[in-house]
């Protein structure tokens, strides 16, 4: 189980390795669409993966962590591919649900098979370390994808996505070796309704739950928000595209 840790390592960077998100706004303006029909793409996504969030862990939870995040993966991976070869609107709008379902599967699941696979080989107390280096991984792939996403725009509007989606193709291929723990208390499991239910039935009791997914979705709305019209903004003022990442990194 040890070489998941290190597979994980690379599945992160390869997964956020995000070449799109610099110049996604203005790849939208140049099909055609406004700020708000571009709004209601990012809305679309975002309440696909609010709504989808409790099922993709019951399904983690009833099918095993390993199968999330591999269709999971999948599912992001065809979310980019198609918002890279999409003509409507209507195909955005899929990509978005698409990759919004994706996400939620994969949210959390990633995690848990790395607390159980350290579990596993007693060493669950390095839980922390291995996230926290997880999480530099991500933000420093991120980065990188940015900041060469404006390059490739630059050459083809459609680059930056289909880059990002083979780099996502990678992370699933890594996805399908992960090895899946045993787990010492593997009973009866209950099935994806139940554990939904059992879910609902614990945010009814906990309002405070209820407030926290409130807050997050908020505020991961004005994140978006200002998402849609600082790239447009950036275009205004006159700065290069292939500077955007740069730019917005350093922001």
């Amino acid at each position: 189980m040890a070489s998941n840790i290190t597979k994980f390592y690379f599945y992160r960077y390869f997964l956020t390795f995000a070449f799109f998100y610099t110049t996604f706004v203005i790849f939208l303006q140049s099909k055609g669409f406004s700020l708000t029909q571009i709004a209601f793409i990012f809305s679309a996504h975002s309440a696909t993966a609010l709504i989808m969030e409790v099922p993709g862990g019951a399904f983690a939870d009833t099918y095993g962590k390993k199968l999330s995040i591999v269709i999971g993966t999948l599912g992001v991976t065809a979310s980019f591919f198609i918002n890279g070869i999409g003509l409507r609107y209507f195909d955005f709008i899929i990509a978005a649900i698409i990759g919004g379902i994706g996400w939620s599967l994969i949210s959390g699941a990633d995690n848990a098979l790395i607390h159980i696979s350290l579990d596993s080989i007693g060493k669950k107390d390095d839980y922390t370390r291995v996230q926290g280096k997880a999480t530099a991984i991500s933000r420093f792939s991120n980065a990188l994808g940015g900041f060469f996403g404006g390059l490739l725009f630059v050459i083809s509007t459609r680059l930056p996505l289909l880059v990002t989606a083979g780099s996502t193709l990678i992370a699933f291929f890594i996805a399908l070796t992960f090895k899946k723990p045993r787990v010492k208390d593997e009973e009866i499991k209950p099935s994806a309704i139940q554990v939904i239910k059992e879910s609902f039935l614990i945010i009814k009791h906990q309002p405070q739950l209820i407030w926290l997914t409130i807050f997050t979705s908020f505020l991961t709305a004005i994140l978006w928000s200002i998402n849609v019209v600082v790239q447009p903004y950036m275009k205004l003022v006159g700065i290069p595209v292939q500077y955007f990442g740069a730019v917005l990194g350093g922001i």
